[in-house]
């Protein structure tokens, strides 16, 4: 439940809610025995097969059951197939086991993709649009055919050159001194075989069509000049129809008037004529003519109403006016939303913050994504270098940096899991990496044990808190710290730099980021409540530490 939930949280308000869970458990047995149930869940994924995995989770849980009892339940339950029908697909594709099906579905969701989803069926509170093909196997309460004097696709038997796989090849032939062209008796034969056996198929699925309905079907066939149409199918108004009479329709409507117009019932649509045999017996349909102005007539909207003046009552005037006031006289030229990168009085570099949108720098020329096909990391730029740099520090386990082959093992493993690709692996200096643990920094963030890494937030400040000049007017401010931890009751702030830069140059730089780091240090101790005891600047490029 939502109280459980927060229960959790509360016994560990920091780290994941994974890591809450766990320290729950000590106390909980609801929660040590779903962790139990994880860690077995686990150790069977390990030998079995995606799609026999994820029915086995289906079957001990009951998920399709719950997930059926919801709203939209039947939809929500063919969801869940889906996903197992789409596991089953990968294991037959050499996608074996849950990490491959995983990483599927990852790179899947990368292309803008996703698993096929349901669609409304039987049952649910919605109508389900499909196509006759995509009905098969299902049932409706109520089945609508709309459209039945549509005439079938015959284009292919048009061709100048037709194919059959028992009857060979038919050609037309061309007469080039009279500039004709003509169908061969093999064309001819094949042509008319094709037709024989797409209207079998097109007879098939027209009782696909008409046995999908559970309580009620409901036909619609429309015609201009209908009387005429209709009176001119009466002499061919059998039960059953003649093949041949058949082979000369081509519409679905057709075929179901001429089976139908001599039965007691179809009365209204043979306008008063009667047919040399009428079949009697107890009427299983309601027949009706509608003419197209009736319809319309029917569809009319009803005109609107007038709009009426309605006077204004003072007291919300009085508000109104006072409001856009208010707003007209805000401070001109304070942004609306900044972010910690802004405030550092340079263009954008490459540290911007992964959310914050640019509100307040100064124009730049936009920066296009490089194209898929350039893989070598030699011609990475510098900010995609540094991006991937960060992405390494934002993802390795610290505790595991105590060689170049440990860094070099987990930037190997980041590429397999899809965090990074092959060009930003190859790109990182595993030295870069090893030698930041090497630092007094380093090895005071392994001390700790509870680094938080990449902290994104948003606040909503007065905007004097970051310039005074910008007064009490809200600003929604955003940014992400890449590294903080806590030593001795304070936090300590640090802050990676792939800048480019020289041992006679670092301090110089270090300076401009000072706006910076001091937003980030007021949004930790805004956010934590607790003081930020020391901000670091780590350039790699110089292996430097500056303190701030």
């Amino acid at each position: 439940t939502s109280d459980e939930l927060a229960q959790v949280r509360i016994s560990h308000n920091r780290g994941t809610f994974y890591e809450a869970l766990r320290v729950r458990a000590e106390q909980d047995e609801k929660c040590r025995r779903f962790l139990d149930t994880l860690t077995r869940f686990r150790r069977e994924s390990y030998d079995m097969p995606a799609d026999r995995f994820i029915w086995r989770l289906f079957d001990e849980t009951g998920l399709p059951g719950i997930a059926g009892a919801m709203k939209n339940g039947d939809m929500r339950r063919e969801n869940l197939m889906n996903v197992y029908r789409y596991a089953k697909q990968c294991e037959k594709s050499g996608y074996k086991g849950l990490f491959s099906f995983m990483l599927n579905v990852r790179n899947l969701k990368n292309a803008g993709k996703d698993i096929p989803a349901a669609t409304s069926s039987a049952g649910g509170d919605a109508v389900a649009l499909m196509t006759v093909h995509k009905s098969k196997g299902l049932e409706f309460p109520v089945v609508f055919l709309p459209d039945l004097t549509k005439r079938f696709n015959l284009q292919d038997t048009y061709s100048d050159v037709l194919l059959h796989t028992q009857l060979g090849i038919g050609l037309k032939i061309t007469d080039t001194k009279r500039r004709i062209r003509y169908s061969s008796a093999a064309h001819i034969a094949i042509a008319k075989v094709l037709t024989t056996e797409q209207f079998s198929e097109e007879m098939r699925v027209l009782y696909v069509a008409m046995t999908r309905a559970k309580e009620k079907l409901i036909l619609i066939a429309s015609y201009k000049k209908a009387e005429e149409k209709l009176l001119k199918m009466l002499p061919d108004a059998e039960a059953p129809v003649p093949q041949e009479t058949l082979l000369t329709d081509a519409n679905y409507a057709a075929w179901i008037l001429k089976a139908c117009l001599n039965r007691e019932d179809f009365a209204p649509l043979r306008f008063g004529q009667t047919p040399e045999t009428v079949r009697k017996g107890a009427s299983a349909w309601l027949t009706r003519f509608v003419s197209a102005a009736e319809f319309i007539g029917k569809a009319q909207m009803p005109e609107p109403e007038k709009e009426q003046d309605v006077a204004m009552d003072d007291e919300v005037f009085d508000l109104i006016v006072r409001r856009l006031s208010a707003s007209a006289a805000s401070p001109v030229g304070v942004p609306s939303k900044i972010t910690a990168t802004e405030l550092k009085g340079m263009p954008l570099d490459s540290e911007s913050a992964e959310d914050a949108a640019v509100t307040a720098a100064p124009p730049q020329k936009p920066v296009f994504r490089r194209p898929d096909f350039i893989t070598d990391a030699s011609r990475l730029t510098a900010a995609e270098k540094g991006s991937a740099l960060h992405l390494v520090m934002q993802y390795i386990r610290f505790s595991e940096c105590g060689s170049l082959e440990q860094v070099r093992s987990q930037i190997d493993e980041l590429e397999l899991r899809g965090f990074l690709s092959p060009t930003q692996a190859a790109s990182v200096e595993v030295r870069d990496v090893y030698d930041f643990f090497q630092t007094e920094l380093g090895r005071r963030i392994l001390q700790s044990g509870n680094a938080q890494r990449e902290f994104k937030y948003s606040l909503l400040i007065p905007g004097k808190d970051l310039r005074r000049e910008w007064g009490e007017e809200k600003i929604l401010y955003q940014g992400v710290v890449d590294l903080f931890f806590e030593e001795n009751g304070k936090l300590i702030l640090v802050d990676f730099k792939t800048d480019r830069v020289t041992a006679a140059s670092v301090s110089q730089r270090a300076q401009d980021y000072a706006r910076q780091v001091d937003a980030y240090r007021y949004a930790l101790e805004k956010i934590t409540g607790k003081q930020v005891g020391e901000a670091y600047l780590y350039f790699f490029h110089t292996h430097s530490t500056v303190k701030m």
